[in-house]
């Protein structure tokens, strides 16, 4: 696939276009395993394309802890990416997709710890549902601890000398309590601030968006754009 595909791409403006072996890859049990997969994977694009800037990631859905498993790969021109959305049992509170737990979830607050989530334990449905939560509330969550998950992966490109980019981010604003979407989004922001990292918030104008409304008068939502580091115009 990516020896046709880089094929096609190599004729795209490296400086515009770059590319991404594998979104979240997940369910891969030895770490090693998908290091040396996405590294055969870019001597595969490079035959074609040896110009552009690769984007690569970890395995865990891409996530911190996928990140700092990862063995880098023998290329300079590449940015490391990590998606965040920790903890999930807030960001993904009532997701149907993923993991089948979020779907029960309402009313997870943030900033979060195992007081404040205590009475959704109590009153869960199903062991799952209460097992999650407590798994999650087991330290408190706030703007320090998202800025020491981001200094993990900070630390780790540190080590290796790469640059590291933060591909995905947000909270899922369907039943998330408006403040405190905006508060987690405001500290996310000032913890990947504090370590200099590129981000892109998942998303444009969906369930997690900067947007609301449908396509040709959509609206932008001001708190979620200044929680970002965005100043609307007037």
């Amino acid at each position: 696939f990516w020896n046709a595909l880089g094929r096609e791409l190599a004729t795209t403006d490296p400086e515009r276009v770059f590319l991404e072996p594998l979104n979240e890859p997940f369910d891969i049990p030895v770490a090693a395993d998908w290091s040396n997969a996405q590294a055969r994977l870019v001597e595969v694009i490079r035959t074609q394309a040896p110009n552009h800037t690769l984007i690569l990631t970890g395995d865990q859905w891409g996530g911190v802890d996928g990140l700092v498993r990862l063995t880098p790969v023998a290329d300079a021109n590449v940015i490391y990416t990590f998606h965040t959305y920790e903890p999930t049992i807030f960001t993904h509170q009532g997701a149907t997709w993923g993991f089948e737990p979020w779907q029960h979830m309402r009313g997870v607050p943030y900033p979060l710890d195992r007081k404040a989530v205590q009475p959704l334990i109590d009153s869960a449905g199903t062991k799952a549902v209460a097992n999650s939560l407590k798994w999650d509330s087991r330290e408190r969550w706030d703007g320090e601890a998202l800025r020491r998950h981001v200094g993990r992966a900070a630390a780790w490109g540190e080590k290796y000398g790469v640059p590291i980019y933060c591909g995905e981010f947000g909270v899922y604003g369907k039943f998330a309590q408006r403040e405190h979407r905006v508060a987690w989004l405001r500290d996310m922001t000032a913890a990947l601030d504090h370590y200099g990292m590129g981000r892109a918030m998942w998303d444009y104008s969906s369930s997690f968006g900067v947007m609301t409304g449908e396509a040709g008068a959509r609206t932008l939502d001001v708190d979620v754009a200044r929680a970002i580091g965005l100043t609307p115009l007037p």
